[in-house]
């Protein structure tokens, strides 16, 4: 296995993951992070502007992460916010964006909110337990009532676990 320190490692890793996230339809987004690896201070020349922005102005460590990052802000392939941001502008900051899904997922969202209880999960939709398993909450016990006590106690019941079937 390679040192994912080494600089043609981690040259190699930047270039896959901007060509994973911007696709083939942005393939500058790639060339983009590869000049902040490959040549810091040119890249930071070639884009003071933007880099003003985040109160950088020499080359730093993560700087091809930067980049990465405003390039794909830069092209509507990633929304950016800050944890002060009010829902309208999360809303539409991601409503902008050109890899968004094609239906409208805050539409699918009020709909299931508005819809009655039992129209929100259809049982046909629904998985069907596996019986004689085991999963979150569920046993293998059965449960059995027996009669406590007399006649006269016949009323009250208790449950015991029943034998598990061999």
């Amino acid at each position: 296995m390679s040192d994912p320190h080494d600089a043609g490692t981690a040259r190699a890793s930047l270039a896959e993951i901007a060509a994973l996230l911007a696709s083939k339809a942005h393939p500058e987004v790639a060339e983009e992070v590869l000049r902040a690896h490959d040549d810091p201070e040119g890249y930071v020349s070639a884009f003071a502007d933007r880099l003003d922005d985040r109160g950088v102005d020499e080359p730093v460590d993560d700087l091809p992460w930067i980049a990465l990052i405003d390039a794909l802000s830069d092209r509507g392939l990633l929304a950016e916010f800050d944890w002060k941001e009010d829902a309208a502008e999360i809303r539409a900051q991601l409503a902008a964006l050109e890899s968004r899904p094609s239906a409208d997922p805050w539409a699918l969202l009020a709909a299931a909110e508005t819809a009655p209880a039992d129209l929100r999960f259809p049982a046909r939709l629904r998985p069907p337990l596996p019986r004689g398993r085991r999963g979150p909450g569920r046993t293998r016990h059965r449960l059995r009532l027996l009669p406590r006590g007399g006649p006269a106690d016949g009323a009250r019941r208790r449950a015991d676990p029943a034998r598990r079937p061999s």
